[in-house]
């Protein structure tokens, strides 16, 4: 179990122009995260209401009454999400728990947990091709995997809102006992912002440790792609919330199906930003780690050779990783001079120092930004003509 995915060390010899080039070709050339985006937000949207079901039955059964707590989930979904979607899920979950009795809610769980278990098989399938993994578990073991990750975030969440609903009155009580009184909410707040955060943590860190497969799953803790989806999720929550709070013209144009048109874009937005968590870790485990770079490259070859296999042709492995990944590739490059200059009783420093006023001669700042420019132009062109 380890705290954090990479080290600072690791992180500062990343050169940052190669990252953000290739983390924008990865996430929208090579995967398409919009598109499996759109994906994932679809088989989420099937899940959500299985999975909101499943949580008020966890609390009836769990801590007798679901009243109190299924009042403090909805006070939170209200917070993130969108004014109509909010509406449409409260609405939805009353008029199912209403009409059913608690014996059909409970004979329902299995079909619940089966039915939410479905938004996280797409989302591993998704983190799978944003890591450059291959699937090759059993299809019963994945279903296992998806229910068992279900049933982990359900009983997370369930633990962070009894956390948060027992631990503000427990809060109260210690106060009142030494007869200060808690007439300002700060201390409950910060309570249940701190218990937020860690769960949100929680989340993002179970998604990426064990949902995609691994060669080596282990836990970890915080990743940059967890800190970034975190704050992405929030921030595009909040600016989706503001936008339809005066721009809300969906219900105007659909009618009631605009409730469910706005659950979906938030949805999407939601699955877009853990796939993006996701490409950045794989982007900074192909610049830490040889053989996730291989992997990267070996990809992105066999990519472009099923898009155009004439240019292919001309470029190797090795050719495409310098490409995708000029700073690993001249890394390599060092290695083996070094290798091969210590075999011949050189220095590596020399050698280094002769490769890198070489490749400086052949490539000067003039050539390298329109290099840049016009790799910029032709990938936005490239792109339109895949579309």
């Amino acid at each position: 179990m380890a705290l954090l995915s990479f080290e600072y060390s690791e992180l500062k010899e990343i050169n940052k122009k190669d990252f953000f080039w290739r983390l924008y070709t990865k996430a929208f050339d090579e995967e398409d995260l919009l598109s499996n985006a759109a994906q994932v937000a679809y088989f989420f949207l099937f899940a959500l209401f299985p999975l909101l079901l499943f949580l008020v039955s966890i609390f009836g059964i769990v801590l007798g009454s679901d009243k109190e707590l299924r009042t403090e989930m909805f006070q939170y979904l209200q917070q993130t999400m969108p004014a109509s979607a909010y509406d449409l899920v409260k609405s939805t979950v009353d008029q199912v728990t209403e009409s059913s009795s608690g014996g059909k809610l409970t004979f329902g769980l299995l079909v619940a947990l089966y039915s939410a278990s479905a938004g996280l098989d797409s989302l591993r399938i998704g983190l799978n091709g944003v890591y450059n993994l291959a699937e090759k578990r059993p299809w019963w073991k994945t279903k296992l995997l998806s229910i068992a990750m279900t049933l982990g975030l359900g009983a997370l969440l369930t633990l962070a809102l009894g956390i948060i609903f027992y631990g503000g009155k427990f809060v109260d009580l210690i106060f009142e006992w030494l007869g200060l009184g808690l007439e300002s909410p700060l201390v409950i707040g910060v309570l249940q912002f701190a218990i937020m955060a860690i769960v949100l943590v929680t989340m993002f860190a179970l998604v990426y440790s064990y949902l995609p497969q691994h060669k080596k799953p282990g836990w970890t803790w915080i990743t940059p792609g967890a800190i970034v989806g975190i704050i992405l999720w929030l921030v595009l929550s909040f600016a989706f919330r503001l936008y339809l709070s005066y721009f809300n013209t969906y219900d105007a144009t659909y009618g009631s199906l605009g409730a469910v048109i706005i659950l979906m874009l938030w949805l999407y937005l939601t699955a877009l930003v853990i796939l993006f968590g996701g490409s950045m870790n794989a982007v900074l485990q192909e610049f830490t780690d040889p053989e996730a770079a291989e992997a990267g490259a070996i990809k992105a070859h066999a990519k472009e050779k099923i898009a155009n296999p004439e240019a292919a042709e001309t470029k190797s492995v090795a050719d495409k990783k310098a490409e995708i990944l000029p700073s690993v590739a001249q890394k390599d490059k060092d290695d083996s001079a070094d290798e091969e200059s210590s075999a011949a009783g050189a220095k590596p420093a020399v050698v280094r120092s002769e490769l890198a006023q070489t490749n400086g001669a052949k490539k000067s700042p003039l050539k390298l930004a329109i290099g840049l420019v016009v790799g910029l132009v032709e990938n936005i062109f490239s792109s339109n003509k895949k579309r």
